[in-house]
């Protein structure tokens, strides 16, 4: 990858919705947890979905021979297990904290009521497709991570203020 490639991040959730709407988000039941803890499992069902709210994850994915992919990071402002609520599915991944994190637990009706309700099914499925580009053409040696690229290979630093 050449130095002039650049990835532009997948939007987050909070960026397509009101401040009011991220807000109620926000506001289900608040979840912190250390780093290095699992917080969605892959093959579970999607019972609901995660607001992050603080901190940072990475997104992996095992393969039969035990070994994992990683996918991605994520910051403050996505949503975490949305498409296994989406379409009904098992979770795609695991989701692992890099650093101390805060979510908030939405149960997966209210997540498709919030969904219908800021008219974001489009929204989501865009949102979907940019992920999968950026996990597929930009091969994952950078990837964005709270305003910054970070690769996968090297550490990162993360600001006390990308991580809140």
């Amino acid at each position: 990858m050449s130095e002039q490639t650049h990835i532009s991040p997948a939007r987050v959730l909070r960026e397509l919705v009101p401040a009011s709407a991220w807000e109620g988000l926000a506001g289900f039941p608040r979840r912190p947890h250390p780093a290095g803890a699992v917080l969605l499992h892959q093959g579970e069902s999607g019972s609901h979905v995660l607001a992050l709210l603080r901190g940072i994850v990475k997104v992996v994915r095992g393969d039969r021979d035990g070994r994992e992919r990683l996918l991605a990071f994520r910051g403050p402002g996505e949503v975490l297990g949305e498409v296994a609520v989406q379409d009904g599915g098992v979770r795609l991944a695991h989701v692992r904290t890099l650093s101390r994190c805060e979510v908030s637990v939405i149960p997966a009706a209210a997540f498709r009521a919030f969904v219908t309700q800021h008219d974001l099914a489009f929204q989501l499925a865009l949102h979907a497709v940019s992920r999968l580009r950026e996990q597929t053409v930009n091969g994952l040696e950078v990837l964005p991570v709270g305003g910054q690229e970070c690769s996968p290979l090297a550490a990162c630093e993360i600001s006390p203020t990308a991580a809140r």
